[in-house]
């Protein structure tokens, strides 16, 4: 028997639930197909997408990559189109079941025609149990996104042989090829983060072009930016979050938003894979994505059979602790249309930061748990539903800051990663939960979705104000110790509906609503500590904040296929918002220090704003694999109140409106050279209006937001594949940023200037990375890799009476090896080798400007993951 090559991966397809009504049924449908003529792979793809059928293409010395099959368009069984589409190749087909079907070689079975004996059918069911397998390591395979593979991606894999790059993403609310999508977007494999040890998104966002990353406030919370679309932390989030299209976080800094969701990083074993996508996505995604997206998708549950994963792993971190993580994943199929999918998480993030003032070593280690079951109903071909509830729970003792000692900072004798803080300060903890459920019906040709979702996050924390305000709560309570302490939870639920169908047979049609309400009641308190034992001596300030926001929008989008090469999408977003905060009290001593009275109120506050956003994308098509686009797209973040009291007492503006950017861009990407080189490359100009800007009063020192000025950000950016030899892939990405102040009010109390770069965006930054497959013996699969980064200086947020802070721009260097071995992988990793300072965050970004404070990266960390599928 000749040696067969796997040229593609099995597709996993919703239609797999539909043999519960009966595989005659099944292979007795018609389906309306409209198939141009393509390669054989790029054939099969679609055939599969338009059907929901399960394909599988297996050969041995068929060179089918340069043989264009079709057109096929009219209705036809699957059978039929593909005895059609094949008559005139080398190659048939098999149906192993209602919802699969096999493509090989011809003289593998001697004839043309459906194969049906029984001995080839074993075998090919040995198959595909084999990819699905393969498929649900260590995720299992998801029914509705089918996992898509040509022979080109035997050379694209990650370091455990996972198919990393050609696959469906949904960036545009529908499956598409990644290279197929006009839309700059990078798709990660969450395969690879646990893999890598790389779990949270600060470990990672440097591995994504043109993904922003730092650590804001006095808690060190995480704020993202794309394409230096951002003004600093305390302000309404630039880039939307979204998980399985259901948004996430908070729209406004009154919630937090994404800056407040610390831990906010899904676990790899609930997830599928994390797109980012580049450019305002205002009309699919709404407010606050006027920067971009970052997309989390979870795995679906699957009824083709019982499979999971178990991994255990640990790690060491440079001046400090061990850290372990542990996760499981299981799907169990109950029936024919029904399955669950449940998987777990406990893990501890090594600390290496040391408290010299406590005492204590690795007080920012991080332990987390959490887990998530979904469960997936599919009675009909035509109707799914798709139910999943997601928890977790983060707890971290001290913060991850660096104290610098004198000349720049207050205490002698400080080294490298320790700290002088006041015990019990410094840390968080947090809970979140998300709920939702999505339901999918086919009407005839159209397609009809309802997604619901509820989600919360309770967050406390704890922030060390001693340094600056030690004098005073001397002065005030005989102590030097003084610690804020907050808390709030932020409920929100939505409700998308949407309708996709075809009007003709050249324009196809999406419509739909969106509704989301969201609440954020919070508390405050400032509390005078004794810094030798903690206890509390008096209270300075105690403050109850509420807020809500709720927003309406309706949005529609077009794609006109003007030939089958050209095609333009046109869409339009129409929304509306309403927010409002509670009438509050601060009532203490605090309120003194900057302002006549001890109690401070703020009244009740209403308002409201809309916003239209819209998109044009024509697209033209060289080849399956290569295309050229051009896109103009626009996007808003909503405005909100002030609700500083002593700002408002002082007459400063009571609310501040919404901002918008519109994005000019050319891209181009797709693979030439028989697959050799892949590319993806962009150019944009992003204009910004009415930015809002974080000011402060020069009498009271109290913040308030204020639409203050423009600002640009143009640039370009590339991202290359090559695979030269078997086994051997070689990845890199390099991206230029000019993001700048272009216009600044002379009313503004602002220290800056026209010219002056947006915070937090190297100007350029870049990644290469190398990875080699080799074989060791019979089954058993070598891998090493290295990925070597460079992140440029980057400047702090605009702040009064100070300049930018500068951020040094830095490199770090990872390394990986490993083997698989039939279901087993095991592999080691060293992340930064060099043990690089590269920087988060500096103090001059926090609330109090404490300029002795830093954030790094991780210190040099070392590790190794076992794991096995079954």
């Amino acid at each position: 028997m000749m040696k067969k090559t796997m040229l593609g991966s099995v597709v996993l397809c919703a239609a797999t639930g539909y043999a519960a009504i009966g595989a005659a049924d099944t292979m007795a449908r018609e389906y309306s197909l409209d198939i141009p003529p393509k390669p054989v792979a790029a054939m099969l793809q679609e055939l599969s997408v338009q059907t929901g059928i399960s394909v599988a293409l297996m050969a041995d010395d068929v060179d089918h990559r340069n043989v264009l099959v079709g057109p096929l368009k009219g209705r036809y069984t699957v059978d039929a189109a593909l005895s059609q589409l094949l008559v005139n190749s080398e190659l048939t087909f098999t149906r192993v079941n209602a919802s699969m079907v096999v493509v090989t070689a011809r003289n593998n079975h001697g004839g043309g025609g459906v194969e049906t004996s029984a001995e080839a059918k074993a075998k090919l069911h040995q198959l595909a149990d084999t990819q699905f397998m393969n498929a649900a390591a260590p995720t299992s395979g998801t029914a509705a996104q089918p996992l898509v593979a040509s022979s080109a991606e035997e050379g694209r894999r990650t370091s455990g042989g996972k198919i990393m790059e050609e696959v469906l993403v949904t960036a545009q609310k529908r499956a598409e090829r990644l290279q197929d999508v006009p839309v700059p977007v990078t798709s990660i494999s969450t395969d690879m983060l646990s893999e890598r040890g790389q779990l949270r998104l600060q470990d990672y966002y440097n591995k994504i072009p043109g993904l922003n990353l730092t650590l804001v406030g006095d808690v060190s919370s995480p704020s993202i930016a794309i394409r230096g679309v951002t003004t600093g932390g305390f302000v309404n989030p630039t880039v939307g979050v979204v998980v399985d299209d259901i948004p996430f976080g908070a729209s406004t800094a009154a919630g937090n938003g994404n800056n407040g969701l610390i831990s906010s990083d899904i676990d790899p074993s609930e997830l599928s894979r994390v797109e980012v996508l580049r450019g305002p996505q205002g009309t699919l995604y709404g407010a606050s994505s006027m920067g971009g997206l970052l997309k989390y998708v979870t795995a679906d549950p699957s009824t083709e059979r019982v499979g999971g994963n178990v991994q255990l792993g640990t790690s060491s971190v440079h001046n400090g602790e061990m850290g372990y993580v542990a996760r499981g994943s299981i799907n169990i199929p109950l029936s024919d249309t029904f399955a669950i999918r449940a998987s777990g998480n406990t893990r501890r993030d090594a600390g290496y930061i040391d408290n010299i003032q406590t005492g204590q070593n690795d007080v920012n280690r991080t332990d987390s748990y959490g887990g998530r079951i979904s469960a997936l109903w599919r009675p009909a071909e035509n109707f799914s539903v798709k139910l999943s509830a997601l928890y977790q729970n983060s707890e971290r003792e001290g913060s991850s800051d660096t104290h610098l000692p004198p000349p720049i900072g207050r205490v002698a004798g400080l080294k490298d990663l320790e700290q002088s803080a006041l015990i019990d300060s410094g840390g968080y903890e947090q809970e979140f939960q998300a709920y939702s459920a999505i339901v999918t019906a086919k009407l005839g040709n159209a397609e009809l979705t309802s997604l619901t979702g509820y989600s919360t996050s309770d967050l406390m924390t704890a922030v060390d104000l001693s340094p600056s305000l030690a004098a005073a709560s001397r002065a005030r309570f005989g102590v030097d110790g003084i610690v804020t302490h907050g808390g709030g939870e932020t409920t929100k639920f939505s409700q998308e509906m949407r309708l996709a169908m075809p009007l003709t047979d050249t324009i196809d049609w999406l419509f739909g609503a969106f509704y989301t309400r969201e609440r954020y009641p919070s508390q405050q308190q400032i509390l005078a500590i004794d810094t030798t034992n903690g206890a509390v001596a008096g209270t300075w300030l105690v403050t109850d904040l509420d807020g809500a926001y709720d927003e309406y929008a309706a949005f529609t989008d077009l794609t006109f296929r003007l030939t089958e090469r050209f095609d333009i999408q046109v869409g339009g977003r129409s929304s509306h918002y309403e927010y409002e905060t509670g009438s509050s009290t601060s009532t203490g001593p605090f309120n003194q220090l900057f302002g006549p009275s001890a109690t401070a109120t703020t009244p009740e506050y209403k308002a409201k704003d809309d916003a239209f956003t819209y998109l044009l994308t024509p697209r033209y098509r060289f080849s399956d694999d290569l295309m050229m686009y051009a896109r103009f797209a626009s996007g808003f973040r909503p405005g909100g109140p002030n609700t500083n009291p002593t700002a408002l007492a002082a007459g400063l503006p009571r609310d501040f409106g919404p901002d918008s950017t519109e994005n000019y861009e050319i891209g181009m990407k797709g693979s030439v050279f028989d697959d050799l080189l892949s590319f993806d490359a962009s150019v944009y100009y992003i204009d910004w209006k009415d930015v809002q800007l974080q000011l402060r009063d020069p009498a009271t020192f109290s913040t308030y937001t204020l639409n203050a000025g423009k600002a640009k950000s143009q640039g370009v950016e590339l991202s290359v594949d090559v695979r030269p030899l078997e086994g051997l892939t070689v990845s890199a990405w390099g991206v230029y940023n000019n993001a700048e102040l272009t216009e600044v009010p002379t009313t503004s109390d602002l220290t800056a200037r026209v010219g002056d770069r947006l915070p937090y965006s190297p100007e350029w930054s870049g990644s290469i990375s190398v990875d080699q497959e080799f074989a060791l013996f019979s089954d058993a699969t070598g891998f090493v890799g290295t990925t070597f980064g460079y992140t440029g200086d980057r400047k702090g947020r605009f702040f009064r009476g100070f300049p930018q802070g500068t951020f040094p721009s830095y490199t770090q260097l990872d390394l990986r090896a490993g083997a698989t071995f039939d279901t087993w992988i095991v592999n080691a990793y060293v992340n930064n080798v060099g043990d690089e300072r590269g920087v988060l965050r500096s103090g001059r970004d926090a609330t109090f400007s404490f300029q002795y404070v830093v954030t790094y990266i991780q210190p040099r960390t070392l590790g190794i993951n076992v794991s096995k599928a079954f």
